[in-house]
């Protein structure tokens, strides 16, 4: 019986393209293309960007982008990401859904007649992170169940109720059981998002093919469903073909793919 499955990807999926809109405070919007490098927010008139009003930013599936935001902080976004900005006169203020690396320009407001840093703070679901440094990524689905920040530079706060966990570079926040913990990471290999790579440290497979589904703008249905909790470790380019990446899961003999449209299937790798 012909299932109509194919044993490799559709040769048009592709990894994720520059793409993504900025909506505007005034109700307007700017599509970017793939034309586009880093999307500078920073040159915008200033009654479109500032005050208290949101300046929202979003990539969809397939896309990706990076910006600068109004204050000088440059901003990689990963696929399906939402990040609202706004600034006030004392604050700066990210609301994040998905995943970005920042690297947080310093800015200074006048207090009486002290001048301070303005302080940077990222809300994502109940987590805040306050920026004490500059280099940093956050990765976080809406429910939480997978979140993260890793440090590459300076310091930050990672506060969840009344548990705050203060983070050194190399360092990395999680949720474990529903609670932000520590732990030590190697930052040597640089961070994944920026330098375009996907680094899958002991991660269950159903984390992986999350990213895979955004990056590569397709959907993953599982036959079997005991195969989401098996982990793989690997560091491979973001720029790969997709078939390259699959191959490269299947070599640990425990999963097996196939193909259909835009539809990846997974299944665990049958014992001969």
């Amino acid at each position: 019986m012909d299932t109509g499955y194919q044993a490799n990807p559709d040769v048009k999926i592709l990894p994720a393209q520059t793409a993504g809109k900025i909506y505007l405070k005034n109700g307007d919007s700017i599509a970017i293309s793939p034309q586009d490098t880093v999307m500078s927010l920073a040159t915008l008139p200033y009654n479109l960007t500032k005050g208290n009003d949101s300046l929202l930013i979003s990539t969809p599936k397939g896309g990706k982008m990076a910006v600068l935001l109004p204050d000088g902080t440059k901003v990689w976004m990963n696929a399906e990401t939402k990040l609202d900005y706004y600034e006030t006169d004392s604050l700066r203020q990210v609301r994040l859904i998905g995943e970005a690396y920042f690297e947080v320009a310093k800015k200074y407001f006048s207090s009486g007649e002290l001048s301070q840093v303005k302080p940077f703070n990222v809300q994502t679901g109940n987590i805040h992170v306050t920026v004490l440094g500059t280099h940093f990524n956050i990765k976080a689905n809406k429910s939480l169940s997978d979140f993260r920040t890793t440090l590459y530079e300076g310091k930050v706060k990672v506060q969840q109720g009344e548990r705050q966990i203060i983070l050194s570079p190399g360092e990395e926040a999680y949720i474990n059981i529903g609670h932000i913990q520590r732990r030590t990471i190697d930052t040597e290999i640089g961070n994944a998002l920026k330098d375009g790579y996907f680094i899958f440290n002991s991660e269950p497979l159903s984390v992986i093919m999350e990213d895979i589904s955004s990056w590569y703008n397709v959907n993953v249905v599982y036959l079997d469903n005991e195969i989401k909790s098996e982990k793989f470790e690997g560091m491979l380019s973001r720029n790969s073909r997709l078939k390259d990446i699959i191959n490269v899961l299947e070599s640990t003999g425990k999963v097996n793919f196939k193909f259909k449209e835009n539809t990846i299937y997974v299944d665990k790798k049958q014992s001969k």
